[in-house]
């Protein structure tokens, strides 16, 4: 899903999606479920990194 423009979301046929390894475009919810883990007990000890949320595109 791709911002609109407006207030909602478009579904995205763009080549992207091909180039990433779990074959999707993140969600809101996927961004939104690494930030509540990072604010919660279960990171206390997680200082100072770069957690790409890119459904593996990063490591291609």
């Amino acid at each position: 899903m791709v911002p609109d423009g407006r207030l909602g979301f478009r579904k995205c046929d763009c080549t992207a999606r091909g180039k990433v390894p779990l074959r999707r475009i993140a969600s809101p919810n996927d961004i939104a479920a690494a930030v509540v883990w990072l604010l919660s007990d279960e990171a206390d000890y997680v200082t100072g990194i770069s957690m790409p949320v890119d459904g593996g595109l990063a490591i291609v």
